[in-house]
């Protein structure tokens, strides 16, 4: 399919309503990443792009200085382990911290691909995802709203919201079935709001610009 009838957020909502077992894929260019789901949970994610591997990553994110990740390759490709083991044998982590580094950077793969307008997608079905253990599987109802908020950028939100008018707001049915998550986010006040079907002017009128900026573009 393509992304710009479907974005990645909701194809991925929509997976985790069907309770999905299977393999994603999202292709924008040359960049393609795929995303593991096991009933509808997001076990993993994979990625062609250098910067998202897991040692650029670390230090791209300050946890690793580059000298322990050049260490950490070493003795990976000396020892015939995996860079993860290596990280934990040289004592940099813990096998605690690198479970939740993992995680996180599989968050950081999947909302770096939220925002896709181009490209296209496929899924197939993999019932062998479903027989592993998946100790840092995620829900995505409850992640995609903060990975949103957090990848927004306010101008281009603004722009979107410029372009929604002054007709009264409504959120999408997928959104509403969802509602808690959203609200976790963003808060229930200004959520309440758009769900009366309060227009933007009353709603800049009442909260912070930005968040309201972002709520919109990500709700309406």
């Amino acid at each position: 399919g393509e992304l710009s009838k479907l974005s990645p957020s909701r194809l991925l909502l929509m997976l985790h309503e069907q309770r999905a077992t299977g393999r994603l894929v999202l292709c924008k260019g040359r960049v393609e990443k795929s995303i593991d789901l096991a009933s509808g949970l997001l076990v993993g994610a994979s990625s062609n792009q250098r910067a998202e591997t897991l040692g650029q990553f670390l230090v791209a994110s300050r946890v690793l200085s580059a000298e322990q990740h050049a260490d950490a390759l070493t003795l990976a490709a000396g020892g015939g382990t995996r860079y993860g083991q290596a990280l934990i044998d040289l004592r940099i982590v813990t096998a605690t911290d690198l479970a939740r580094h993992l995680a996180t950077q599989t968050g950081h793969k999947v909302a770096t691909a939220l925002r896709w307008t181009t490209g296209t997608f496929a899924f197939t079905p993999d019932e062998t995802l479903a027989e592993a253990a998946h100790a840092q599987a995620m829900d995505p109802a409850a992640e995609i709203p903060r990975w949103l908020r957090d990848s927004a950028d306010l101008n281009d939100a603004a722009d979107t919201c410029r372009r929604v008018g002054e007709k009264p707001l409504a959120m999408t049915a997928l959104g509403t079935r969802h509602i808690e998550a959203w609200v976790a986010v963003f808060g229930a006040k200004l959520l309440r709001a758009i769900r009366r079907g309060a227009t933007l002017s009353a709603l800049l009128a009442e909260f912070e610009s930005g968040a309201v900026f972002v709520a919109v573009e990500t709700l309406v």
